[in-house]
């Protein structure tokens, strides 16, 4: 859980075991907000959130 206000930088890492390339989906509050590489800034107003990324290679998702 996440409490703030303001710009945050988030980043994530995960390996394919086919080295494909791997698109990020970065949920808020269980909706996805965008999708990215492994690195993003989200702008947060006051409140609290949850925050889950999952990541995919085209064939599959693994949660983070």
């Amino acid at each position: 859980m996440l409490h703030y206000s303001g710009n945050i930088s988030l980043s994530a890492s995960c390996t394919d075991a086919d080295s494909d390339s791997l698109t990020y989906y970065w949920y808020v509050n269980a909706s996805l907000n965008k999708t990215t590489a492994a690195n993003t800034t989200i702008n947060f107003t006051a409140g609290n959130y949850r925050v889950n990324v999952s990541a995919s290679d085209g064939s599959g998702f693994a949660a983070n």
